[in-house]
C-alpha cells in the first residue's frame, strides 16, 4: 500500500508552482536542467500537479539557485508586480510565500 500523505499538499499546489518544504516558489523553465529539473518533477508529482511554465517569468527573475531543497528567487519586487499583474497572487502574499536572496 502506498501513504497518502501527499493528499495534504495537494490544496496549495497549481499548475503554476511547485511546492517545497512547504513552501511555494516559483520558476522559469529556461534556467533549470537536467537532474535538477528531475528533481523538481519528483516533488511536483508528490502534491500530483501538473507544472505549466510561463516563459514571461524569466523576464523578471534574474536567476534561481539551488539551496539543498529550497529554490531561492531574486528581486521580489519585480516577481510581485509580475504576479499581480497576473493575477497569480497578491504582493501580500507573495512577500508571505516566496524567499528572497538577500
Amino acid at each position: 500500500m502506498t501513504k497518502a500523505s501527499s493528499n495534504d499538499n495537494s490544496s496549495i499546489c497549481s499548475s503554476d508552482t511547485v511546492v517545497v518544504s512547504g513552501q511555494v516558489y516559483f520558476y522559469p523553465r529556461e534556467v533549470i536542467h537536467g537532474s535538477l529539473r528531475r528533481s523538481i518533477f519528483q516533488k511536483v508529482n508528490k502534491c500530483k500537479a501538473e507544472v505549466k511554465f510561463n516563459k514571461f517569468i524569466s523576464t523578471f527573475v534574474d536567476s534561481i539557485i539551488e539551496n539543498e531543497v529550497n529554490f531561492t528567487i531574486k528581486r521580489i519586487n519585480d516577481v510581485q508586480a509580475f504576479f499581480s499583474s497576473y493575477n497569480y497572487l497578491t504582493s501580500s502574499d507573495a512577500s508571505n510565500s516566496l524567499k528572497v536572496e538577500q
